[in-house]
């Protein structure tokens, strides 16, 4: 995130992102002594109890936070963060499936490989107003490699609920936004604005691009996220776009407010 912060400071007017970027770093600085705001919990198990250090051992293992305040809007969050982790099972019942799920193979295949699922939510920006968290969950259960997939969820702390781009973007945002994005991507990859998709290797549909439904928010704008095997080859990794908020200014909902919730966002 520091180097996000340098990024846009090279981009932008120093009067006015100076102060943005340092109430950014304040924030990073009390993120990491965020153990009164929320806590990280851990469950763990492995098959028949095996030994994690070794190779033939089969185990689940997930971290996420539970948010530390008895809040109506914490509370909420916390719900919500549960269902979207967990569905409506509990950890215990979604590590118990996948075991089971192992055990099972072992009977029909009899294959010698162990399984792995090892799942990380945490906290990627923690405002008196915004709560961003990435959700990283590795996979394997045979094959060349294994399965890694990565979402965000984003709240509003006031009101407890998600947070989706039409809470920060006026009615037809979808055209510029995405627009900006494509410009940022081909600049990011070295691409000419005339340059097909396609032909760079890129699988996006109809050879168009498309914003991905992983985005994170932060006070400085959104990060755009695709996973492995979404636009590109798994060789070719993961891509991340960073838009700042700036850079679509005529597009953020009741911008000239200062109370606004985007303003809000910038000014922590």
């Amino acid at each position: 995130m520091i180097k996000r912060t340098k990024k846009y400071l090279l981009q932008a007017s120093k009067a006015f992102y100076l102060a943005a970027i340092l109430s950014s770093l304040a924030s990073l600085n009390s993120l990491a002594n965020a153990t009164d705001l929320y806590r990280q919990t851990q469950y763990k198990t492995s098959y028949k109890n095996c030994a994690r250090s070794q190779d033939s051992c089969s185990y689940y293992q997930i971290d996420y936070p539970i948010l530390a305040a008895k809040s109506p809007a914490a509370q909420a969050i916390n719900r919500q963060l549960q269902s979207q982790i967990f569905g409506k099972v509990t950890p215990e019942q979604a590590a118990a499936k996948f075991l089971n799920e192992y055990a099972k193979d072992q009977v029909v295949g009899g294959a010698s490989f162990a399984w792995a699922m090892k799942r990380q939510v945490q906290v990627e920006a923690y405002t008196e107003r915004l709560l961003s968290l990435r959700d990283y969950t590795y996979e394997f259960k045979g094959g060349a490699h294994g399965h890694h997939q990565t979402q965000f969820y984003n709240f509003d702390l006031q009101s407890g609920q998600a947070l989706t781009l039409s809470d920060l973007f006026r009615p037809g945002y979808e055209k510029p936004l995405t627009a900006l994005a494509e410009t940022i991507f081909r600049e990011q990859k070295g691409l000419t604005p005339q340059q097909s998709l396609a032909a760079a290797n890129y699988t996006f549909p109809n050879n168009r691009f498309t914003l991905s439904k992983a985005i994170l928010i932060t006070p400085m704008g959104l990060t755009v996220y695709y996973n492995p095997y979404e636009i590109a080859s798994y060789a070719q990794g993961i891509t991340e776009i960073e838009v700042p908020f700036y850079q679509i200014e005529d597009w953020l909902k009741d911008a000239n407010k200062p109370n606004s919730l985007v303003n809000q966002l910038r000014q922590e």
